[in-house]
């Protein structure tokens, strides 16, 4: 009985050592993991601030670009009640001639693109809005105070 406590008192050492060379080990990778997860963690808290920086560079080139869109529909000019038996490639050239019987005279250069505003009304018959761009600001500003100047202004049907 003397041998197998021996025996058995060496096992349990030999236990003790492998659990004590396995607990090494694991403080060892628990280590290690610390490590990698503290790198993680500041890879992720960099991401988060160039997220956080292009969220706000986005935004400010949406607000450029709804600012940039304003300032070119203010070369625009609206007019309403305009037939739609003039047919699109015409259009053009039937609101220069009518800026002309207005006593208006501008080059064709100074017009960027004249355009109908969405789609035809179909059997209505109401007419709808021509929109004409210009290239320049003051233009638009010398046609819109002639005609506002103008009296029974309407298009000719």
């Amino acid at each position: 009985m003397a041998k197998s406590l021996k025996e058995l008192g060496e096992i349990i050492q030999r236990s003790e050592a492998n659990a004590r060379t396995d607990m090494q080990d694991l403080k060892g990778e628990m280590r290690r993991m610390t490590a990698t997860v503290e790198k993680v963690m500041k890879i992720a808290e960099y991401a988060k601030e160039l997220a956080d920086a292009n969220v706000n560079k986005i935004e400010s080139l949406t607000k450029r670009i709804s600012q940039m869109n304003d300032r070119q529909r203010r070369r625009n000019l609206k007019f309403p009640g305009i037939s739609e038996d003039i047919e699109n490639k015409d259009l053009e050239k039937e609101m220069l001639e009518w800026l002309k019987e207005q006593g208006i005279e501008i080059e064709q250069n100074e017009i960027e693109r004249v355009h109908w505003v969405f789609t035809s009304r179909g059997a209505s018959g109401l007419p709808r809005v021509v929109i004409m761009a210009f290239t320049r600001e003051k233009v638009r500003d010398q046609i819109y105070k002639s005609l506002r100047q103008k009296a029974d202004l309407q298009f000719k049907q």
